[in-house]
């Protein structure tokens, strides 16, 4: 089944809620925070936008997991973890069409890949996201 449970993004959001609201309360950190609700608000509104524009072809749980993890990075890094899951998700669904692992009709799960981006996100976000300044402008 393709099912991201809710109780494991309900943990990730609680716990980073606690990280955050301590984090806003020892140090101070306003932007922080903002940019925590920022990124939770406009990843969730995305990929509730294209649930509603792929009539289903991306479930709830991918909207609540990527909310969660919008909340955990911010506003610039989860676009990148975004863009990642997309480009993560079309090479290796190109790999099982082609290889005839997976056919035309069968669903691919997105979860992995939003999760896949993520840990790229968390490790090598910042330099990924320099070079890409860097060399656009």
């Amino acid at each position: 089944e393709m099912i991201i449970p809710d109780i494991l993004v309900i943990l990730i959001l609680i716990t980073t809620i606690i990280y955050k609201l301590l984090t806003f309360i020892l140090y101070s950190k306003y932007p922080d925070l903002l940019n925590s609700i920022g990124g939770l608000v406009l990843s969730s509104l995305l990929f509730i936008l294209i649930i509603f524009l792929s009539r289903g072809g991306m479930g709830e749980g991918d909207v609540t997991l990527i909310g969660s993890l919008g909340f955990i990075l911010g506003v610039r890094e989860i676009f990148l973890n975004i863009f990642l899951s997309f480009i993560l998700g079309a090479i290796i669904s190109v790999i099982l069409l082609i290889t005839k692992i997976k056919g035309k009709k069968d669903p691919i799960p997105f979860g992995p890949f939003i999760i896949l981006g993520f840990f790229i996100t968390v490790f090598w976000g910042e330099h990924i996201i320099n070079w890409y300044i860097k060399n656009l402008f």
